[in-house]
């Protein structure tokens, strides 16, 4: 067995950070104004199907993907309304 180098798992988590930027700033470039909406029901979405299938813990702060998902839902909520009542 093998072991990494902690510079190797450090640049390893790095480079996954970077990449979660280059993905959300991609989405932000394909959507403009739309992003907050779009990025929002994605993460809902998608919570809420690990959710149903079987996933039931995150990393995400608030640990239960049903939660995090009804954030996001609520969200785009405020957002949408925000947005057409002006």
């Amino acid at each position: 067995m093998t072991e990494t180098s902690p510079q190797k798992t450090k640049g390893e988590a790095l480079e996954r950070l970077a990449f979660t930027f280059c993905k959300i700033a991609t989405l932000c470039l394909l959507t403009g104004p739309y992003a907050l909406p779009v990025a929002a029901s994605g993460a809902a979405l998608f919570f809420a199907l690990a959710h149903f299938q079987g996933h039931t813990q995150t990393r995400c702060l608030g640990k239960h993907p049903l939660l995090i998902a009804a954030f996001w839902i609520a969200v785009v909520g405020i957002w949408v309304w925000r947005f057409y009542s002006e």
